[in-house]
């Protein structure tokens, strides 16, 4: 019997077609399970259900604000440490202080690079996984709060 891998889960709430497609062909691997919210709502309730190992939260959502969904996520027992990317149409100095400020880990805007969501996702994944093994208690901290 062979151990397969645990999927690493990812939620990318995007309401734009074509930048979800391009996250899920570089994010579509045996080792990432892909979750879709198109709307600021459905990200929260994904990230509640689900519990995934990283998020990746378009700032511009069709029913709220991206930086009002991460002060949620941060809010919520069981969701505050999922590390969260916030992808911004353009860079702006002060959305971005605002960013991290609302609880994002991560910042990136358009344009950017094909590879450079992968790199971010890579490194704030593996912090995550990090925080969740270093210590004994760390896994049970993330589910009760």
């Amino acid at each position: 019997m062979t151990n397969s891998p645990v999927k690493k889960k990812i939620l990318i709430a995007n309401s734009k077609p074509d930048f979800i497609r391009l996250l899920q062909m570089q994010l579509s691997h045996p080792g990432h399970g892909i979750l879709l919210a198109t709307n600021g709502s459905q990200a929260i309730d994904l990230a509640i259900a689900q519990r995934p190992d990283l998020i990746i939260l378009h700032l511009t959502l069709p029913d709220m604000d991206g930086l009002e969904v991460a002060r949620c996520i941060r809010q919520i027992p069981g969701t505050h440490a999922i590390p969260i990317l916030a992808v911004a149409e353009t860079f702006l100095p002060q959305e971005k202080e605002r960013s991290f400020q609302c609880g994002c880990n991560d910042y990136i805007s358009k344009p950017f690079t094909s590879l450079m969501p992968l790199t971010r996702v890579r490194n704030l994944s593996g912090s995550y996984r990090l925080y969740s093994s270093r210590h004994p208690d760390n896994s049970q901290l993330l589910q009760s709060d």
